[in-house]
C-alpha cells in the first residue's frame, strides 16, 4: 500500500497539537479541581471553619452566616464556572488545532511558489545574462554590459524584496507582531580587508518598517555591531539578542547607530550571517556575504530558547543559504566587469 507521506506529517502534527493542547487543558483543570475540592472540604466542615473565622474576626458573623447557608449554592456556582472553563479550553484547543494546520500549509506554499520558484527564475536569468556578456565582449560593446548588469542588479534587488516581505508577513503573523526584516550585504571588493573592518549596507528592507527606517541605509562598519562582528569572526550559526535595551545599558550589545535612535525601533533581534563554510588545509574559512536580520520592538523571550531552538533560526537559515548562491553568482559575473 502506498503511503502519502505529506499526508501522514500533517496527521502527526495535528495529533501532536492536539495532544499538547489537552496536556494544558488538563494542567488547568488539575489547578481548578484542586481548589474546587479544597472548597467542597472546607463548606463540609464549615461548623469548625465558622468558630474558627468568628474567633479571629476574620469575618463577620452575617458573612460566615451567609456562606454557611448557602454553601450548596456557592459550590455549585464553582463547578459551574469549571464547565464553562472546561469548554472554552476545547475550543481554544480545536482553534490551535485548524490554525497550526493553516499556517504549515501556507509556509509551504509560499516557500514553494513565492520563494524557490521566484529564486530558480532569478538564477537562471543570471545565467542567460553571463551568456550575453560575452557576446557583448566579442562585439566589444560596454554599454550594452553595463546595461545588462544595472537590469539584473535591479532583478535581484526586487527579488530580494519579495523574500523579505514574505519573512516578515509570515513571522509577523506566527508571533503576533510587527516583525521587520532586512538583508544587509557586505561591500564588494573589501576580500583583503579584515572582516571587523570591512563595510555593509542595508540592500533590502521589509515594506512594514521601511518607511520608518530610512537612516538604517547608510554605511555600517563590521566590528561596531556585537551581532555582525559574533557571525564574522566564529562558527556561530546565529546571533540573538533579547531586551537590547538593557544589554546595551550593561555594555554587553553594541550598536554603531545612535542609541536614542535604534531603540525606538527595536528591542529583540535575531541575525544569520549569508555565508558558505569552506574548510581547506584543515582550516574553516567563512565567504560571508552579508547577513539576514530580524527584530520587534517587543522582548521577544521565545526567541532565548535553545531547546527547541525558536522556529525563526531554521526559518531563517533556509532563506540565508539560498540567499548566499543568488548573490554569489551574481557577484561573480558582474564584479570583474567593474574593473
Amino acid at each position: 500500500m502506498k503511503i502519502d507521506i505529506k499526508e501522514y506529517i500533517d496527521k502527526v502534527n495535528d495529533v501532536i497539537a492536539i495532544m499538547k493542547g489537552l496536556i494544558s487543558i488538563v494542567k488547568e483543570l488539575w489547578a481548578i479541581l484542586l481548589v474546587v475540592f479544597s472548597l467542597f472540604l472546607g463548606l463540609s466542615n464549615f461548623d469548625q471553619i465558622k468558630q474558627f473565622l468568628i474567633s479571629h474576626n476574620i469575618l463577620s458573623i452575617n458573612v460566615v452566616n451567609f456562606i454557611a447557608s448557602n454553601s450548596n449554592g456557592i459550590l455549585s456556582l464553582f463547578l459551574l464556572l469549571l464547565i464553562i472553563i472546561l469548554v472554552c479550553a476545547i475550543r481554544k484547543v480545536g482553534k490551535r488545532a485548524i490554525k497550526l494546520k493553516s499556517t504549515t500549509y501556507d509556509l509551504i506554499y509560499q516557500l514553494h511558489n513565492e520563494f524557490s520558484h521566484i529564486l530558480r527564475n532569478g538564477i537562471y536569468d543570471l545565467y542567460l545574462a553571463k551568456e550575453k556578456i560575452e557576446m557583448f565582449k566579442q562585439e566589444n560593446n560596454k554599454n550594452a554590459i553595463k546595461e545588462l548588469q544595472s537590469h539584473a542588479f535591479d532583478n535581484i534587488v526586487n527579488n530580494l524584496q519579495s523574500f523579505v516581505d514574505l519573512i516578515a508577513d509570515f513571522l509577523s503573523s506566527y508571533r503576533d507582531d510587527t516583525i521587520s526584516v532586512c538583508i544587509k550585504v557586505i561591500n564588494s571588493g573589501q576580500e583583503n580587508i579584515k572582516d571587523d573592518e570591512k563595510q555593509a549596507k542595508t540592500l533590502v528592507r521589509s515594506k512594514n518598517t521601511k518607511r520608518n527606517r530610512k537612516r538604517s541605509n547608510e554605511n555600517i562598519t563590521v566590528g561596531k555591531n556585537s551581532d555582525f562582528v559574533h557571525l564574522c569572526d566564529s562558527t556561530n550559526i546565529w546571533y540573538k539578542g533579547i531586551d537590547l535595551k538593557t544589554m546595551y545599558d550593561k555594555g554587553t550589545y553594541a550598536n554603531e547607530i545612535a542609541s536614542n535612535d535604534w531603540q525606538m525601533k527595536y528591542n529583540s533581534t535575531i541575525v544569520v550571517p549569508i555565508r558558505y563554510k569552506n574548510t581547506t588545509d584543515d582550516k574553516i574559512y567563512f565567504d560571508v556575504l552579508g547577513f539576514l536580520c530580524i527584530d520587534s520592538k517587543k522582548v521577544v523571550k521565545e526567541w532565548d530558547k535553545c531547546d527547541p531552538e525558536p522556529l525563526e533560526l531554521h526559518y531563517l537559515a533556509i532563506f540565508a543559504d539560498s540567499i548566499y548562491t543568488y548573490i554569489k553568482l551574481f557577484r561573480r559575473i558582474f564584479d570583474n566587469e567593474e574593473k
